[in-house]
């Protein structure tokens, strides 16, 4: 049973100056296989009175009868009864923006110091080796929409216990890395491949 449903984007920019739609025939252009979609969420099964809201990214892979299917590159916070690479159906009046997929393809600098990726707490603090590793929609402007987990229990509480790191720092070559957004890496059966002990900073002193 779906346990969200999604916010007409339409509705809400007639009603509220908080969301503005792209312009339609821009919209429309972008709105193909391959090219990338924000869509508002709302929990259905929640408690009385509490409201969860999401916001998700999918990248559209058909449109069939009148509605395009996206699968899902975020990681949910929210909802947790979604997963990444669920397939979520929607109507061009349920967009709240959308991307070109070729503005992702150089997203990934490897070299550049500034560009980031999240690791978590367990990896960091507790020396575990990085066992996971996803690639979301990214959501800064040096993000490179990696995340590292020592295992993919972690996932459920994300971003809890997250921490930026550049990228750079980690042992990882830019063909390991450069994949698909949406894209889950299983490194358990491979070599340890960053040792980031040194990255470690305790809470009370980080910035």
């Amino acid at each position: 049973m779906m346990s969200y449903t999604l916010y007409n984007i339409k509705f809400l920019s007639k009603n509220s100056g908080r969301y503005i739609r792209p312009d339609k025939q821009a919209l429309f252009s972008i709105l193909k296989a391959g090219n990338y979609v924000q869509l508002m969420l709302r929990t259905t099964n929640n408690k009385p009175g509490f409201i969860g809201i999401e916001k998700v990214w999918v990248v559209i892979e058909r449109f069939e009868k009148n509605q395009y299917f996206g699968r899902l590159i975020t990681i949910p916070q929210v909802i947790k009864s979604l997963k990444m690479g669920d397939i979520i159906p929607f109507a061009f009046d349920y967009v709240l923006g959308a991307r070109p997929g070729a503005s992702m393809t150089n997203r990934l600098d490897m070299g550049n110091p500034d560009m980031r990726c999240l690791i978590s707490e367990k990896v960091l603090n507790l020396g575990c080796t990085i066992g996971v590793g996803v690639r979301e929609m990214p959501t800064l402007y040096k993000d490179s929409g990696w995340r590292f987990f020592h295992d993919d229990t972690e996932m459920s509480e994300f971003p809890k216990d997250m921490h930026s790191v550049p990228i750079e720092l980690l042992n990882f070559t830019r063909e390991e890395l450069d994949i698909s957004l949406g894209s889950t890496m299983n490194f358990s059966n491979q070599t340890i491949k960053a040792d980031i002990s040194e990255l470690w900073t305790p809470r009370s002193s980080r910035a």
